[in-house]
């Protein structure tokens, strides 16, 4: 179950090397790309999405929690 943060809500998913899948829909991006890169497969992340609008997500980098 998600935690809500202000609007934003939290999950947690883990990261492919095609992105991540939330709600049947596959969040991927050049940023997301260099992120598995860097932590490689099998890692879990945290992002924030907004409940009504699902077209973008907000993934924390594991590696520097403030960014977003």
């Amino acid at each position: 179950e998600s935690l809500t943060n202000g609007a934003l809500r939290i999950e947690e998913r883990q990261l492919h090397k095609t992105g991540i899948d939330f709600k049947c829909i596959r969040y991927q991006s050049d940023a997301l790309q260099g992120l598995f890169a860097q932590i490689g497969e099998r890692h879990r992340v945290n992002f924030r999405y907004d409940y009504h609008d699902l077209g973008k997500i907000y993934v924390e980098d594991p590696t520097d929690p403030e960014n977003l």
